[in-house]
């Protein structure tokens, strides 16, 4: 004895797509050769096509004016009803917003580290303008021939010194103390 094999829900409503001519080509062709194949599958066909067939000799019932309107106005209040998250305006904002918040920190981000680097390795002109000072007195530095001359200056006022203003050496005979 052959063993019935009943038809799943997927099929069945496969089966009235396909007698209703819903389906595409391949998925009509999968359906052809199931009923080719299966007894259970034309039975429940075959059940199909009678009760709607049956379906067509009820005599067809117009609905009123007034349940048109009372079907459109409830379906408008449905759509009104969809929480904001799940509105499709409301999501692209918020895409959106999440976008412009990783830009904002990815430009944050690059001049905060322009910045830091900015300050932690200063560029070779600025280490020049830190020392113009030095530079434009060059001169006078290499003028000094030794050390004594700037022991001098490091008891008196520098800024004397750099300006023109040098302590009188002092006289040798002065020094002397006579006996």
């Amino acid at each position: 004895m052959k063993k019935i094999v009943r038809v799943s829900t997927d099929l069945r409503s496969n089966l009235v797509a396909y007698l209703d001519g819903e389906l595409d080509e391949e998925t009509s062709r999968d359906v052809e050769q199931l009923l080719a194949k299966s007894e259970v599958a034309r039975h429940d066909v075959e059940m199909l096509s009678r009760s709607f067939d049956l379906l067509d000799m009820l005599p067809k019932e117009k609905a009123s004016e007034q349940f048109t309107q009372q079907t459109l106005a409830t379906i408008s209040a449905l759509e009104n009803q969809i929480p904001l998250a799940d509105r499709q305006w409301f999501q692209w904002s918020r895409r959106l917003f999440v976008i412009c918040c990783w830009f904002c920190l990815l430009i944050g981000s690059a001049y905060g580290g322009y910045i830091a680097g900015q300050k932690l390795w200063p560029s070779p002109t600025e280490q020049i303008l830190e020392d113009f000072d030095f530079y434009n007195n060059l001169d006078h530095y290499e003028e000094v021939g030794e050390i004594e001359f700037l022991k001098q200056l490091q008891q008196q006022d520098l800024e004397d010194a750099l300006q023109g203003i040098f302590p009188e050496p002092a006289d040798p005979a002065e020094g002397e103390v006579s006996e």
